[in-house]
């Protein structure tokens, strides 16, 4: 349990800091959508954040600059679709 949710708390920090400016406010909401995934699932969507961390960025770059997204937590939604999509397409090349 301890493992899950140091790799919740670090995932929450990574995307806060990379995806909505810095800002932490939704830390706690983060890490509470992730309490449900397991391990295994938890430490591809890690990787998939930290590999195509520019792939992710200019796709939410992209959608904001279209005016899409009103809150942040919005934001934090497509953001983990986006993981999602790239943890499903690499399961199927596999």
């Amino acid at each position: 349990m301890t493992n899950t949710f140091s790799i919740r708390n670090k995932m929450s920090i990574t995307v806060c800091d990379t995806y909505l400016e810095g800002s932490r406010s939704l830390k706690g909401k983060i890490i509470k959508d992730l309490s449900q995934l397991k391990e295994d699932y938890l430490l591809k969507l890690q990787d998939v954040l930290q590999d195509k961390q520019g792939y992710i960025a200019q796709a939410v770059t992209k959608k904001q600059a279209a005016g899409r997204f009103s809150i942040d937590y919005g934001k934090w939604r497509y953001v983990y679709s986006i993981c999602g999509r790239l943890i499903r397409e690499q399961e199927e090349t596999c």
